[in-house]
């Protein structure tokens, strides 16, 4: 059964979190979990603040404290955790301004964050897209380059959302991206915004969102290996029986989603809530997940 946990210090959404464990970091103990950033208020503006809490062997979170401040406001960013670092990108700061900033931050084995770094911009400013870690590489799907309220579910102008995806090889040594950012030569099959994009099977995997036909769904999936060098393969899509709506999904933007490996070695994709394309402002409640 769900059970009610440690409280946030106060209400927020468009948030970014990452949890620091052995298998991520040099946290002791079961690690720590890391809340960043969103809007904390009705219409408002975005918030620099960290919250952290110690997850428990039983996966209950210890008290919240806090944990310094990200180095800007920022809302709906890119944020993952790769060998004992924080990676951040873009989001949108003050009037949902999108940022082209990317930075770095240090975990130590208490789960104190440390200074942050600037690293490599993106290539662009970027918004809402979707962000992963997997393998060395950082990866930026898609996403937002002009001024867009997160509730704005416009889907049939689109051209200031990217079709792009760029990745940046994380040296292992330092922890920089001593190589900087690099646009892949292979494209999503649609520019899009509000979507999510996770590392799974090898492949960079992306869902829902708003782009051209996202009122019908025609795109909602799209995927592509990942190469040996960090590039990625073309991008394919979904069809038929492989789509969320053939399961009884609808048409999402700003959902969130995980990825896991299961006690048999199989790659597994899960998509949680988020906001209906169809009839903005109403919400799902449905966990659609891939069993492959």
């Amino acid at each position: 059964p769900w059970a009610e946990g440690t409280p946030l210090t106060t209400g927020g959404a468009h948030h970014s979190t990452v949890a620091a464990t052995p298998y991520t970091s040099q946290v002791q103990g079961a690690g720590v979990l890391y809340v960043m950033g969103g809007i904390e208020a009705k219409i408002g503006q975005p918030v620099a603040t960290i919250n952290r809490f110690e997850l428990n062997d039983d996966g209950t979170l210890g008290a919240v404290e806090a944990a310094g401040d990200l180095p800007a406001p920022l809302h709906s960013f890119g944020a993952a955790i790769f060998r004992s670092t924080i990676y951040i990108a873009g989001g949108a700061t003050t009037d949902d301004a999108p940022v082209e900033t990317v930075y770095r931050a240090a975990i130590d084995t208490l789960g104190n964050i440390g200074e942050w770094e600037a690293l490599s911009n993106l290539p662009e400013a970027r918004s809402y897209h979707g962000f992963v870690a997997f393998g060395g590489f950082l990866y930026a799907t898609g996403g937002e380059t002009d001024a867009v309220h997160v509730d704005d579910a416009n889907f049939s102008q689109n051209n200031t959302k990217l079709a792009s995806t760029a990745h940046a090889r994380i040296d292992l040594r330092s922890g920089l991206l001593s190589e900087g950012w690099v646009i892949s030569g292979a494209t999503m099959n649609k520019a899009r915004s509000k979507h999510i994009a996770l590392g799974a099977g090898g492949s960079v995997f992306v869902s829902s969102g708003l782009y051209a036909a996202a009122g019908n769904g025609s795109s909602e999936n799209t995927f592509a290996e990942i190469n040996a060098d960090g590039t990625l393969a073309s991008f394919g899509g979904a069809t038929g029986s492989n789509t969320i709506l053939s399961v009884g999904g609808v048409n999402l933007f700003n959902p969130a989603g995980v990825t896991y490996v299961d006690a048999s070695g199989v790659a597994r994709v899960m998509i949680l809530g988020g906001d209906d394309v169809n009839n903005p402002g109403s919400k799902s409640a449905k966990v659609i997940f891939y069993q492959p």
